[in-house]
């Protein structure tokens, strides 16, 4: 594929073709097999152009997004209850690393816990999700975090849940 971008950028070639395509990359960071599969699933049905990226745990996370020619996502999805770095460890490490701790998180998780909620924003995760039980739940949810993107993001936070998307 060629982009008219291409001679005047000097990007590697995944930025340049996200680029051309204006597509979102989205990095879901889950040690769960079945909510992988979920996820992308849905991803894949949006009229969003999407590219998503997975680690199964947030040390093969943060190797990744240090790495900048394997992967500069977007968005980050990120699951709390992980094996070897769990969500919060995750959110604490990025924070210290210049280049991507600028990329917004959204924690991931089936916790509603208000513990848990506070305890994510006070790392600086940009959102909070309840993984919904539905899957056009999870599509409604993820077309709007995603609708949203197209513009700068505002200086607030997010939480998504049954009760306050009104999705009952």
């Amino acid at each position: 594929m060629y982009c008219a971008l291409m001679p005047i950028l000097k990007l590697n070639w995944h930025k340049i073709f996200r680029i051309c395509l204006r597509m979102h990359t989205i990095f879901l960071v889950d040690d769960d097999e079945d909510d992988r599969v979920i996820f992308t699933s849905v991803l894949k049905t949006l009229d969003v152009p999407t590219q998503c990226y997975i680690a199964h745990d947030g040390l093969e996370a943060l190797t990744l997004l240090q790495n900048d020619l394997v992967i500069t996502p977007d968005l980050i999805f990120l699951d709390l209850n992980m094996p070897k770095l769990n969500g919060f460890g995750f959110l604490k490490e990025i924070k210290k690393i210049s280049g991507i701790r600028s990329i917004p998180v959204f924690i991931y998780t089936t916790s509603n816990s208000q513990r848990d909620i506070n305890e994510s924003f006070k790392l600086g995760a940009y959102g909070f999700v309840t993984k919904p039980s539905k899957y056009n739940e999870l599509g409604d949810l993820l077309k709007n975090i995603l609708q949203d993107r197209r513009h700068p993001l505002r200086n607030n936070r997010i939480i998504f849940n049954k009760v306050l998307a009104g999705i009952m």
